[in-house]
């Protein structure tokens, strides 16, 4: 593993990958907490995992911080939650990584079918040559800064505020 971590590091430049620890307070969304920038979680990985909160059959689409950290930090993701997740993403503006990974699970709405192709992309990904992924990678880094940029757009957005202006 250390060696396929030093490999992977070589390839480019992580420092401008992903958003910094450093980055203030003041810049992060506001209605959600994101706390967690351990950036080596970033830097040694291509691809995000999202283990959300819920896994339901029917249940709307559920985003928690679980879902934004990885576009604040410039990474592609596979969502393990709700169907339509990635639907709504999209509704929201988001880019989502049809067609290099599979996204037809988002659909599913049988949670065992659902993990079931899920599972078939994660192993896509173990099974693949990192030089393949850095390439994906790479040729998707203006979808995952745009994703960034969308996410940090909302950072005065407070979904609460907007109770008030409900008759």
């Amino acid at each position: 593993f250390s060696s396929r971590r030093r490999h992977t590091r070589s390839l480019c430049d992580w420092s401008s990958d992903v958003c910094s620890s450093d980055l203030g307070k003041d810049q992060l969304p506001t209605f959600f907490s994101v706390t967690n920038y351990k950036k080596e979680l970033y830097t040694d990985s291509y691809i995000h995992i999202v283990t959300e909160t819920q896994f339901e059959q029917n249940a709307s689409p559920f985003m928690s911080e679980k879902t934004w950290r990885p576009i604040l930090n410039l990474q592609p993701f596979i969502y393990l939650g709700n169907p339509l997740a990635l639907n709504t993403l999209r509704k929201l503006g988001f880019k989502t990584f049809e067609p290099f990974i599979n996204e037809s699970y988002d659909v599913e709405t049988d949670p065992i079918k659902r993990f079931s192709l899920i599972e078939q992309e994660i192993k896509k990904f173990a099974n693949m040559d990192i030089q393949d992924i850095h390439t994906w990678y790479t040729s998707i880094r203006e979808d995952l800064i745009f994703n960034q940029h969308l996410l940090l757009s909302y950072k005065n957005y407070n979904p609460l505020c907007n109770l008030q202006n409900i008759n």
